[in-house]
């Protein structure tokens, strides 16, 4: 299976999942026969879609302004949040453009250019705020530079992070998050020579969400 096909069975499993989950928070909500409220101390609701647009930057160790291996990060996402009580998940998938620049040794180099990401999410909510961690699949695209003679075009990894988000008036909310993604068994060529690398990407996002 292709690391593209992974990437669009990733996001299918997200998008069917969504409303597995809201049938079984609203079927659980119309039938709680418990004779006392239960406390929800989160009085924002984080039930909602949205699409917004990031920026930050990408690098091939932790972003550095300093370091010539980062490069400026712009992407827009998309997703969707379920919540319960204060437990919020869903899911989320988003498209960047950045430059990071990998090092792969014996004066070889790449030079990243598109990456798009599957993820899960699932959160705490303290009213407005909300602290989530990500799972899922990445996949980037790669240009050969310097001495390296083959690139090895589209390759993807797992990809964890997390973030913390925060509503605004209306149906805005920003937000700030960490993303680490480790590409292995990246192959390519050297002035000719055959090689393969395991490499990482570290991204720093900042976005502002629009909620439908």
């Amino acid at each position: 299976m292709s690391k593209m096909h992974i990437l669009i069975s990733s996001l299918s499993l997200a998008i069917l999942a969504a409303p597995v989950g809201a049938q079984a928070a609203d079927y659980l909500n119309n039938n709680n026969d418990y004779s006392y409220d239960t406390p929800v101390t989160s009085s924002s609701d984080w039930n909602n879609t949205y699409i917004g647009a990031q920026i930050g930057a990408s690098s091939s160790k932790v972003p550095s302004p300093f370091s010539s291996r980062s490069g400026i990060l712009t992407g827009v996402v998309a997703g969707k949040n379920i919540q319960s009580g204060n437990f919020v998940f869903g899911g989320e998938v988003e498209l960047n453009f950045a430059e990071a620049e990998h090092n792969i040794g014996n004066g070889g180099r790449l030079q990243q250019s598109w990456n798009a990401a599957a993820k899960a999410k699932a959160g705490y909510a303290m009213d407005s705020t909300l602290v989530y961690g990500t799972l899922g699949y990445g996949t980037t695209k790669f240009k050969k530079q310097e001495a390296t003679t083959k690139g090895p075009g589209w390759e993807g990894g797992v990809l964890v992070g997390a973030g913390i988000e925060q509503k605004l008036s209306g149906p805005l909310s920003v937000k700030a998050e960490y993303d680490y993604m480790r590409i292995s068994n990246v192959k390519s060529e050297v002035n000719g020579a055959s090689q393969t690398n395991k490499l990482h990407n570290h991204m720093l996002k900042a976005g502002l969400n629009y909620n439908f």
